[in-house]
């Protein structure tokens, strides 16, 4: 038995297509912003500092709050 389609016309095929490439474009450009803020820092772009700053905060001021170490990040959870 199959699941029925999700999408259930072209009008929509398209515009999530839309959708998607937005989001694709945007997803690039994040991470280059991300390789930039780390090369500021002179910090490796990988670092669960940027991450937790560029991927996981919900506002400027809480990632910069992550940034200045005024917040924990995922590698530093449970280090005291």
């Amino acid at each position: 038995m199959s699941n029925p389609p999700l999408i259930p016309d072209r009008h929509t095929e398209c515009r999530i297509l839309a959708l998607l490439q937005c989001t694709h474009a945007l997803t690039t450009e994040t991470d280059r912003l991300a390789a930039i803020i780390a090369e500021l820092l002179g910090i490796d772009p990988s670092d669960d500092a940027i991450s937790e700053a560029v991927w996981n905060s919900e506002s400027p001021a809480t990632a910069l709050m992550f940034l200045k170490g005024d917040l924990p990040h995922s590698g530093e959870r449970g280090v005291q």
